[in-house]
């Protein structure tokens, strides 16, 4: 898909459709007709019914045949239009389709890092620009470009036979306007871009604050996120302000430039006609097809700035498909394979952009089935560990391989099949609370998915809805507690049965009781698989094979929860600190 340029990209989804969108561009031609074959049977009309001879007994037999040719070519040009428009019914939802859903899709499989550093409300906004401006931009080629430039070869070509200067004096007019105008909104597209910018980012702030509302109020921040917003619109009102004032300076030269013509062709006419060199049907006929043209070229004229605009926002958005995936799959990447789970590092380095290194010729293995725990001050890399081996960044240096198999080698969404993980802060879909579940495995049957909910706790308050498992649950899943939507994870991880188990603090968000009869659905779940667990609560460590403690991306200390209190480290003291209280948790 090409996207070095907005004329490829939009043509590679014309492409399927190109019949049709070639017979709707030349649908303009047919004002050809209505812009100078109607004026000029006009023109003749006149001059047959001043003629002494024509009375009203024979007006008809006069004019009747020009009449009836007047009004078939206008149920021609009607049907012209009516055609093209059924074409674009069939045509554009369609192309509509494809180009959203094509950057749908690019946008969605940018890495982790990438979203890290976008406002998902801009992102959006961009993507649903680009179908919309592929609209804009396409009416205006096919009735400002293509529809001015039939109807002015045809008015101009008719306006030859009848006044050879004045057609002169309005080609030179069209010229200068034209060109005038080309020259004067050039700029109109960079402050359009500029402008467009700016409000995405601005509509990125918005959506920012509305979704996390709830903190706002609770922290009475309302005029601090209002102050917050408050330069974001002042640039885009900025912005916004200078395109309009640019528009303006070319509407008014437009004006101007009309002005002076009109002048000039109702002078050569009332001259023309004083001469005798003007009949007056030629005086209807300039009249009609001057102020035809007049209009004609101002109307479009007038929309040409609003053209540019919507090329600056055209290429705002597509600059979300220019962006690279820096995260990919290798050319040759094969599907992961696990047949028993075991995962290696092999002198690791690891430093986030701009940053020291993280990880230093890390080199470790946690042997298939293993149950790990991993303990650390946040920031000490204990999620960073959990993030290499999801690949969701790339590691600088070495390899980490699951079953011999290096995770570059293999596909992402292989790797990511094969591993169940249920993060800290758990997000859900706003969808129903039955398709949240289900979405780890989509082929799941509803009772796999209530057999997966009862193991995880979470059946009795989803039945206790008034809508139970088809109830919605929110943006983001505000409708549920912390609690809830931790249930949900935990039963969406055990619905999934991946291989690999990675759980972040996966019971932080349950009350006592809760996690207690929840520990036993975890325990039956990691049983059998390789398990990593990042845990804040030591206690919730004592059943696991293996701990790792980490500081400043060093693995300093590695054994059992025994093994760690009796040698009086690092472990030992975070026990003795989290048991006395002084420490709740890490």
């Amino acid at each position: 898909m090409p996207t070095h340029s907005l004329r490829a990209f939009f043509w590679h989804f014309m492409r399927p459709h190109r019949l049709a969108c070639v017979l709707i561009l030349l649908s303009p031609i047919c004002l050809m007709i209505e812009s100078a074959y109607v004026p000029y049977i006009i023109r003749q009309v006149v001059n047959i019914v001043i003629r002494d001879d024509v009375t009203a007994a024979t007006i008809w037999d006069a004019i009747g045949v020009m009449m009836f040719c007047a009004w078939a070519a206008y149920g021609l040009m009607m049907a012209g239009f009516r055609g093209q428009e059924m074409l674009g019914n069939r045509a554009y939802p369609r192309i509509h389709a494809a180009i959203r859903m094509k950057a749908f899709d690019y946008v969605l499989h940018h890495s982790h890092h990438y979203f890290t550093n976008q406002f998902a409300g801009a992102l959006a906004a961009k993507v649903n620009d680009l179908p919309r401006t592929f609209q804009s931009l396409f009416f205006f080629v096919q009735w400002q470009i293509i529809g001015t430039i039939a109807m002015l070869a045809a008015s101009l070509a008719v306006m030859a036979i009848v006044s050879v200067p004045i057609t002169l004096m309005l080609f030179v007019w069209v010229v200068f306007h034209i060109g005038m105008t080309l020259i004067t909104v050039g700029s109109v597209s960079r402050l359009s871009s500029a402008n467009s910018e700016d409000r995405n980012r601005l509509s990125g702030q918005i959506v920012d604050s509305l979704s996390n509302n709830n903190t706002v109020r609770l922290f009475a921040a309302f005029r601090h996120e209002r102050a917050s917003i408050q330069p974001l619109q002042d640039a885009e009102q900025h912005s916004h302000g200078a395109m309009l004032w640019r528009i303006t300076l070319v509407r008014w030269i437009q004006d101007a430039g009309i002005a002076v013509v009109l002048m000039l062709v109702g002078i050569a006419m009332v001259e023309g006609w004083r001469e005798g060199l003007l009949t007056a049907g030629d005086f209807v006929y300039i009249f009609y097809a001057t102020f035809n043209i007049m209009f004609f070229i101002w109307h479009n004229s007038a929309l040409i700035p609003n053209f540019f605009s919507e090329m600056g926002v055209a290429r705002q958005a597509i600059s979300i498909l220019q962006a690279p995936h820096t995260l990919v799959d290798a050319p040759d990447a094969k599907e992961l394979v696990v047949h028993e789970g075991e995962i290696k590092l092999e002198r690791v380095e690891f430093s986030y952009e701009n940053q020291p290194p993280l990880f230093s010729d890390q080199t470790l293995t946690i042997p298939a089935g293993q149950k790990v725990g991993l303990v650390g001050f946040s920031g000490s890399g204990k999620s960073t560990f959990v993030h290499l081996i999801l690949r969701l960044y790339d590691v600088n240096h070495g390899a980490i391989l699951i079953d011999g198999q290096n995770i570059n080698a293999v596909t992402q969404s292989s790797l990511h099949r094969a591993i169940a993980f249920i993060p800290q802060d758990t997000s859900l879909f706003h969808r129903s609370l039955m398709d949240n579940i289900r979405y780890a495995r989509p082929d799941a049957t509803d009772e796999e998915v209530i057999d997966a909910a009862k193991q995880a706790y979470c059946h009795e308050f989803i039945t206790a809805q008034a809508q139970g498992y088809a109830t919605m649950v929110g943006e983001r899943g505000i409708k549920l507690s912390g609690g809830q939507r931790q249930r949900i994870a935990i039963a969406r991880a055990i619905l999934k049965n991946a291989p690999i188990l990675m759980l972040d603090e996966a019971t932080a968000a349950l009350d006592s009781v809760t996690e207690h009869q929840i520990q036993h659905s975890l325990h039956r779940l990691m049983d059998g698989r390789t398990t990593i667990l990042i845990a804040h609560r030591l206690s919730t460590l004592s059943q696991m094979d293996r701990i790792l403690v980490f500081d400043k991306g060093r693995i300093i200390e590695d054994g059992t929860h025994a093994q760690l209190l009796g040698i009086d480290g690092h472990y030992s003291k975070l026990w003795q600190l989290q048991t006395q209280g002084a420490l709740a948790e890490i």
